[in-house]
């Protein structure tokens, strides 16, 4: 397959979460921008640059802003670990977000914060995103896939009781 012209960047808080490339993540070059460093190479057949940007909406911020004055992606995926309060999420669950909310204050489970959507997802790409499914695992059953809100909280949010 050949690589597009026009790279995706994947991008995590830290060079762990983008562990999970490594096994087809065929890379052939490596740079700094600015402090975020990033690695390009092909993803079954797609030119892709992977980017840790840095643990915080602050670093990650401005270390996406110093990648994007290098590297003109198509589009950005977001990738890493995350919490869930719903129980119906099980551990390994990939979840793709059809919006973005973002809270604006300190969470406290007994008391509504606010918040708002920042982000919906381009509808062919979520549509895309929804019919590559979930990836073989080679040892079983792929891990299961759920798309809806997801929420960004400036705090860890546990459920309460």
């Amino acid at each position: 397959m050949e690589a597009r012209s026009v790279p995706v960047a994947v991008v995590a808080a830290t060079r762990y979460e983008l562990k999970s490339l490594r096994p087809s993540f065929r890379v052939s070059s490596r740079g700094l921008s600015g402090r975020a460093p990033w690695e390009r190479g092909l993803l079954d057949g797609v030119e892709v640059i992977a980017a840790a940007t840095g643990i915080g909406p602050e670093s990650a911020a401005a270390r996406l802003e110093e990648l994007l004055e290098a590297v003109r992606p198509g589009v950005i995926v977001g990738t890493g670990f995350a919490g869930a309060l719903d129980p119906d999420l099980a551990a390994g669950t990939i979840v793709i977000a059809e919006e973005i909310w973002e809270l604006k204050a300190q969470f406290r489970p007994d008391a509504p914060a606010a918040a708002g959507p920042v982000w919906d997802a381009d509808p062919r790409l979520l549509a895309a995103a929804l019919e590559a499914g979930s990836p073989e695992d080679p040892g079983g059953a792929p891990p299961p896939v759920r798309s809806g809100r997801v929420v960004a909280s400036p705090s860890v949010v546990s459920s309460p009781g």
